[in-house]
């Protein structure tokens, strides 16, 4: 999830709108600061808005930096064996540039939250708004952003760890439910004992008899002899009825024919058990 993630992360269309975000509040800082020359702030909030639009610069630098040495990589990757000994050692060169830029880009987050932090605490608190009122306003500005993308932030690691936690397992266990162990095949249900119930009004403790059909194979040729209480299908819960047609699992557990064919279709294990069909079918 994190791989997949960072992949996506320094993708070229993401990188390419984080460097024009980036970019254009460069850009503004800068006509800002000279549309506001006149302005008298009786505070430091010129420096403030200087050292964010650097904190931006520096970040798209280090973006596309980044950017380069995946790509650099994947090429690499996709080169020829007999340039195996270059691709190695481009291989060690792009690990080490790795390891510098993802220390400066770490360290300029960290630089980044500390800054608004400073403008939050001390800027803000002690900035006459009267005094410059369109720096007062693109510094709010500034924070209100910083503040939003934290938030989506935020959310997203929330959602993500919604999803690991909780809808993650259930997604991977209906998925090999569905997909992995899947149906039985039309063999395995054909070869599948078939049997018909006869109910021959025995005594209460015994619910009837079930009859093989001719072409069941010499081993599942006898009779059994159900007791009351197990003369009924576990699917559809209702007792089984003179003449109806049954089907005997390799486990010895029986079921209507029209409702263990639908449930076979979906996976190959008995209802009650969990034991698979395809095994050998011993009585």
């Amino acid at each position: 999830m994190e791989d997949w993630r960072d992949n996506w992360g320094y993708s070229l269309p993401v990188v390419c709108i984080d460097t024009t975000w980036n970019l254009a509040l460069v850009v503004v800082s800068i006509v800002m600061l000279f549309w506001t020359a006149r302005e008298q702030p009786d505070v430091l909030v010129r420096a403030w808005i200087c050292v964010y639009a650097l904190q931006c610069a520096v970040h798209v630098v280090l973006v596309w930096l980044e950017y380069r040495r995946r790509n650099r990589r994947s090429a690499t990757a996709g080169s020829s064996p007999s340039n195996s000994y270059h691709s190695s050692f481009v291989d060690s060169r792009n690990s080490d540039v790795m390891s510098a830029v993802k220390r400066w880009e770490r360290n300029n987050t960290i630089i980044q939250y500390l800054w608004w932090l400073a403008g939050v605490c001390w800027l803000l608190p002690n900035f006459d708004m009267h005094s410059a009122p369109r720096l007062f306003w693109l510094t709010l500005a500034f924070m209100a952003i910083d503040v939003f993308f934290a938030a989506i932030g935020f959310l997203e690691g929330l959602i993500i760890g919604f999803a690991v936690c909780f809808c993650l397992p259930r997604i991977m266990a209906f998925l090999y439910f569905m997909g992995v162990q899947g149906g039985a095949s039309e063999a395995e249900i054909r070869v599948l004992p078939k049997y018909r119930y006869v109910n021959d009004e025995h005594p209460l403790d015994v619910g009837g008899r079930m009859v093989p059909f001719e072409i069941n194979d010499p081993d599942f040729s006898r009779e059994h002899v159900l007791e009351f209480e197990d003369a009924d299908c576990c699917i559809c819960l209702y007792q089984y009825q003179d003449g109806t047609k049954l089907h005997l699992l390799s486990c010895n557990h029986h079921f209507h024919v029209k409702c263990i064919l639908k449930w076979l279709k979906i996976t190959t294990t008995c209802p009650l058990c969990n034991h698979t069909i395809c095994q050998s079918l011993q009585l």
